[in-house]
């Protein structure tokens, strides 16, 4: 693995001379969070498709659990390269503190996870994604998987028009990061849903199944458009950012179900590509705004139709044309409220001047 540089950063987010961690380092870390997410969607899939899995010690939990120790070690041993005898915070990589955070978290899921699925056994269907030890993993993980790219962010060496190869390492933490929230969110997700197959029928179940169809892909949308205008807010989006958020998350979510709605992951590379040769007409970014709320607008109605589209051919659509018409315009909307969060309006230098001087 490559070494750390210390770098003055006059004028960057973090303390100037702070070390910073090299793209070796940083692809590192999210190859090694390949490891533990991968992983999680293994003992995923064990779960779904081994009905009686009732014990903590799996080999799925065991090979999730290695990645994590390992990734740990590696992370252990970036942060004491550049420790003068005793811990000092202000000598870890830029990026990589709210790791050593998350690293915490995790072990303390860990144990809680162990002694729940002793005590009261391993949970089932939703209870097993809101379970409070699960959740404490949730955010353990994600503050390490997520180091490679707060390190990139804040990166003076990597400006706007950066490379796709300096660029990997964030990119794929990214992806990983869309991908274990996505995991998160399976009960409300449009990769496994089969409601849009089912027509509207009177009564609350016929309700009741429309809605959560609705909301299905509503709450995909707003999972997979974040990351890549985020994105979109630091860098100029290289060609294939979003077919590689949207595609690696419908890969990983119909395969919890063994690809059963496989057809889906070819909505999403078409849905994708399509949004990757919008980015690269537009060039979305603070500099030109109204590319970034074209973009938010438009990437869901490629992402979404391309969806409508395979759904209906390969397994058949009940919905109206009003109702999948909508859903798709309401994707388009919610994408343009995001970019109005991601990157708001500037605001007036003057405006909290009488507020501050109080």
């Amino acid at each position: 693995m490559a070494s750390v540089r210390t770098t003055p950063e006059a004028g960057a987010t973090t303390t100037p001379g702070r070390p910073r961690a090299s793209w070796g380092d940083d692809l590192a870390a999210a190859l090694l969070g390949t490891w533990v997410v991968g992983g999680l969607f293994l003992d995923g899939w064990a779960h779904v498709n081994q009905p009686g899995l009732e014990t903590f010690f799996s080999p799925w939990h065991g090979l999730f659990y290695l990645g994590f120790l390992v990734s740990t070690v590696v992370l252990a041993r970036l942060v004491a390269r550049h420790q003068r005898g005793r811990f000092d915070p202000a000598l870890v990589p830029a990026g990589y503190g709210l790791g050593l955070v998350g690293v915490a978290l995790f072990v303390a899921g860990g144990v809680a996870d162990g002694v729940w699925h002793t005590m009261f056994g391993v949970e089932t269907g939703v209870a097993a994604l809101l379970s409070p030890s699960h959740l404490l993993l949730l955010g353990g993980g994600l503050l390490m998987v997520t180091s490679p790219l707060r390190s990139a962010w804040s990166s003076p060496d990597l400006p706007a028009r950066a490379p796709v190869l300096a660029l990997l390492p964030a990119l794929w933490a990214t992806a990983l990061t869309t991908a274990v929230v996505l995991f998160f969110f399976q009960y409300l997700s449009a990769f496994v849903s089969r409601a849009p197959s089912m027509p509207e029928t009177d009564g609350p179940e016929g309700l009741l199944t429309t809605i959560a169809g609705v909301a299905s892909v509503l709450v995909t949308n707003l999972i997979v458009v974040a990351p890549v205008l985020l994105l979109a807010r630091r860098w100029r989006l290289p060609f294939g950012t979003v077919t590689l958020l949207a595609t690696m998350g419908a890969v990983g979510l119909t395969s919890l179900r063994e690809f059963i709605l496989g057809w889906l992951v070819v909505a999403m590379l078409a849905g994708g590509l399509a949004s990757d040769l919008l980015v690269a007409g537009l060039r979305p970014g603070p500099d030109r705004p109204w590319a970034f709320r074209v973009v938010a607008a438009v990437a869901p109605l490629l992402l979404w139709g391309a969806w409508t589209a395979v759904y209906a051919a390969a397994y058949g659509i009940g919905w109206p044309p009003e109702l999948w018409a909508g859903v798709l315009g309401m994707a388009s909307l919610t994408g343009l409220g995001l970019s109005v969060l991601v990157l708001p309006p500037p605001v007036p230098e003057a405006a909290w001047k009488s507020i501050s001087k109080a």
